[in-house]
């Protein structure tokens, strides 16, 4: 286990995260007595297996002819790993261009667990540009309930290409299927960020989000698609956190870092972690996060910020994958949430101090002394409702209506 520390101090809290340690807060304490604190309990923690809680996440890339490997075998491998769920993640050639052939290998893994009796959960995501919806794909969800998610890339580039694509969504989204929307953060469109993102929570009916850099090529497009500006980056993450709009549990890099927050950088599934893999010439192979089958022993070299092991978690790019081709220059694009993460975690942290400060206000109140809580201008406020008074817990006067801020 790395001994990699991240402190931040606000008011009279400190706060201190170590990998694999849930972050310790401490009133009144040095930042010192923190650490050192936190390290005592090193001994005694248990680094839990990241198989134990995210299932094998096995990347089957859909090759131009559509050609697939056979799914029994690839099963039986699978089972061979000792793990009982798999998510299959068909990349590659969109996978509904070639839906026939991904139909069929989906119905052969139906085939095979049903014939076996085999133990395996087994999910599907595919990941597509929503070219179009091929014949038979509404009528193959009906029957698989709950079997696939669809993973839709989508840049706002081309924005009635992306208006078609929402309305595919919400369909499918209404027939009780997931679907995860990857919006690519380009240069181009960074005035319309916020916006793509209100307009894929609708669509997605409050589904999935991520915010990607690795942008859609664009037929016919003669301009080369640019990376944007980490400030522009930094500031709309920010917005997005501020906004509250979005459940950060299920909008990366937010819910990648409240994980590796909460659990460790090792229960993410990265590059070369044991719970990736991918499949090569019908066989299993250690793969990566995005997707490559060279990355096993690829080893990036860290991010020198301020944050570098969470850093390194959330950059989901390979040096491994193949070079982008078409109009997408692949330089300029690595490292894009870097700066982003010297705004998102303090704000983390500090909203660890705020839920803390509200519960010791609540553990610490007096005998049938009750406290109301109410929001104003995204500012969360607690007051007595016990005698009439009009001062607050602290001492402090209260305004017109008695509400105070908590902080």
């Amino acid at each position: 286990m790395t001994e990699t520390c991240i402190t931040h101090s606000t008011g009279d809290c400190c706060v201190a995260w170590m990998d694999g340690c849930p972050p310790r807060l401490a009133f009144g304490a040095t930042r010192e007595v923190v650490l050192t604190t936190l390290r005592s309990g090193l001994n005694d923690l248990e680094m839990s297996d990241p198989r134990a809680n995210n299932p094998l996440r096995l990347s089957l890339m859909t090759p131009s002819d559509g050609r697939l490997p056979d799914s029994a075998q690839v099963l039986v491998d699978v089972a061979r790993t000792g793990c009982s769920d798999v998510l299959f993640l068909i990349t590659g050639a969109d996978p509904l261009d070639h839906w026939p052939a991904v139909e069929l290998w989906i119905a052969g893994c139906v085939e095979y667990l049903s014939r076996t009796g085999a133990t395996l959960r087994t999910s599907i995501q595919i990941e597509t540009c929503f070219p179009s919806l091929p014949d038979g794909f509404c009528q193959f969800l009906c029957r698989h309930p709950g079997w696939c998610l669809l993973s839709v890339l989508d840049s706002g580039e081309d924005s009635s290409k992306s208006s078609y694509r929402q309305d595919c969504a919400a369909q499918i989204a209404d027939m009780g299927i997931r679907v995860e929307a990857k919006i690519a953060l380009i240069r181009k469109t960074a005035d319309r960020w916020m916006e793509l993102a209100r307009q894929w929570q609708l669509a997605t009916r409050a589904g999935a989000l991520a915010f990607t850099g690795r942008p859609e090529p664009m037929e016919g497009s003669r301009n080369r698609t640019e990376p944007p500006d980490p400030a522009e980056v930094a500031a709309f993450l920010a917005a997005v956190f501020e906004s509250r709009e979005f459940d950060l549990w299920y909008t990366d890099p937010f819910a990648t870092l409240l994980r590796a927050l909460c659990s460790g950088v090792d229960t993410i599934p990265r590059c070369g972690t044991p719970n990736v893999a991918g499949v090569s010439q019908g066989k299993l192979v250690i793969g990566c996060r995005s997707g490559s089958l060279e990355c096993s022993r690829t080893h990036r070299s860290p991010c020198d910020c301020e944050y570098a092991l969470l850093c390194d978690v959330i950059d989901p790019i390979c040096e491994a994958d193949p070079p982008v081709t078409g109009n997408v220059d692949g330089r300029g694009w690595d490292r894009m949430f870097c700066r982003a993460l010297q705004v998102l975690v303090p704000r983390f942290l500090e909203e660890l101090v705020l839920a803390a400060r509200y519960e010791q206000h609540l553990q610490n109140r007096r005998a049938g002394e009750r406290f109301r809580v109410a929001a104003r201008h995204g500012k969360v406020r607690v007051w007595s409702d016990k005698g009439g008074t009009n001062r607050d817990r602290t001492g402090g006067d209260n305004d017109e209506d008695g509400k105070h801020d908590l902080a």
